[in-house]
């Protein structure tokens, strides 16, 4: 078990397993994964959680933000330098197209990943602005189960506690059902209370303990519960830096139990997906062949892990025929590093099967072997061959950055999957395709932080307090 493993080094590294709003002495280190900067902002507003039939919701998205141009020209944001690595002396590419905003839409002030992606790849951003320009519905939907083509966002333990709770108060207050509290959700709406009523302290006047209760956990706004919930997981870490360490100053894993183990698992688990944002490319029997043309009962591509950008020899072969694959260095690897060696986008996509080849993402449905995710998704994968065609093609406007690679992937039975929705560990959106398909390197906003902002309500707000924690990011220059 992970925990067993984990728990003879808390000594040494307890100090940099603690966010920075815990206190001084469990302080966590928190190393920024590469791939931008980010904003968020407040809006009590919920956003509106779509239960119906997605792939619809896609289509009808996709038909509004249909432009002339974009069917032949459909860029993928990449990032970087735009070099594109075709034979030594290529003729100019044809600029791709950029069709312009009709006159019909409202002025809209320009976020700064969406500056950046104007620069990356002109037909993305174009086709993506029309979605940012509407008030309602927002960009980003968040989803009552997970549905293909959905991006899945891990979220930060308060949030989870919080989130999940409230899910379960809905659920009980329609079924009737008892149904199972969390610890640390309810400790969380004691500490809401205290909070809201500092005097109740006893007497005639004292308020109803179910009352205030129920009054603390209908609070909506994201700082309060977002802030008393944070303080109880803080609160149970300090605990387990005492409670985790025998007489002898070393770890002793006995010592924990119950509530504590389950703290610490959890809070584990959250920081082994801190702000990651992944695209769910198999699910239900369709998406992604994987080796072998099988697919899978459930699979995620992680967005927000760069690898590599450049190609080298042993990364093509990985790509190509996977790590158990011949060491074949044929016409194929020679022209796919002429292809993608110089500015091919590489991702980690999760830890399992990572020994096999990888998986390619783009938006070119005219691509020979492209399969499209789902109807209407407008993201395409496969067609490799062609793609390589493509690139180094130099009368063609297609560039190593409109395509992203993916070494491994994250599988899920459909039961573990749906728990980690319902659990809050996971939230599940629809999202424009732009998201999924562009460039996740060196953005102002982070990724996790842009579709969060794009979802608005409570998970806007929930961006909006981590992004005061990032150090590493100016808060104020982001809208």
């Amino acid at each position: 078990m992970r925990l067993l493993y984990l728990l003879p080094l808390l000594p040494p590294c307890l100090p940099f397993l603690f966010p920075p709003s815990a206190p001084p002495h469990l302080r966590r280190l928190r190393s920024a994964p590469p791939g931008g900067d980010g904003d968020g902002g407040g809006d009590d507003d919920e956003p509106p959680a779509l239960t119906g039939d997605w792939r619809s919701f896609r289509a009808n998205l996709a038909g509004m933000m249909e432009s002339p141009d974009s069917a032949s020209s459909g860029d993928s944001a990449s990032s970087g330098d735009s070099a594109s690595s075709g034979d030594p002396a290529p003729a100019p590419r044809p600029p791709p197209s950029s069709p312009p905003l009709p006159a019909s839409s409202p002025p809209v002030r320009t976020p700064p990943n969406l500056s950046l992606l104007l620069s990356q790849s002109p037909p993305l951003h174009f086709s993506l602005l029309p979605a940012l320009s509407r008030l309602s519905p927002p960009p980003c939907h968040q989803l009552g189960k997970p549905e293909l083509g959905c991006v899945l966002a891990g979220l930060p333990l308060p949030a989870q506690v919080w989130m999940a709770g409230q899910e379960r108060e809905r659920r009980r207050g329609g079924s009737g059902e008892p149904g199972r509290e969390d610890p640390l959700y309810r400790k969380s709406v004691e500490r809401v209370g205290r909070m809201l009523f500092p005097g109740d302290g006893g007497g005639k006047d004292r308020m109803d303990g179910e009352v205030r209760a129920r009054i603390a956990a209908a609070v909506k706004t994201t700082s309060v519960w977002y802030r008393c919930a944070e303080g109880v997981v803080n609160d149970g870490l300090a605990a387990i830096a005492v409670d985790a360490v025998g007489k002898d100053g070393g770890a002793r894993p006995e010592n924990l139990r119950g509530e504590a183990r389950a703290l610490l698992e959890r809070y584990v688990a959250a920081g082994e997906q801190w702000e990651e944002v992944s695209a769910l490319v198999a699910h239900e029997g369709g998406g992604v062949r994987f080796a072998g043309g099988e697919r899978e009962a459930a699979a995620a591509l992680t967005l927000n892990r760069p690898l590599s950008f450049g190609v080298s020899k042993k990364l093509a072969g990985l790509l190509l025929r996977g790590a158990d694959g011949a060491a074949d260095e044929g016409e194929l690897d020679a022209a796919f590093l002429r292809a993608f060696g110089e500015a091919g986008a590489v991702y980690w996509g999760g830890g399992d099967h990572q020994r096999e080849p990888g998986v390619v993402l783009h938006p070119f449905g005219d691509l020979e072997g492209a399969e499209e995710l789902a109807p209407g998704a407008r993201i395409y994968h496969g067609g490799v061959g062609a793609a390589v065609e493509a690139v180094n093609d130099p009368g063609d406007p297609r560039r190593a950055e409109d395509f992203k690679f993916f070494v491994g992937r994250k599988s899920y039975s459909p039961p573990r999957l749906a728990a980690l929705v319902a659990s809050y560990r996971l939230v599940a959106l629809a999202a424009p395709p732009e998201i999924v398909l562009k460039s996740a390197r060196a953005l102002p906003v982070p990724l996790f932080h842009e579709v969060l902002r794009l979802a608005g309500g409570q998970l806007r707000d929930v961006s909006a307090i981590e992004l005061l924690k990032r150090k590493d990011l100016n808060v104020t220059d982001l809208e």
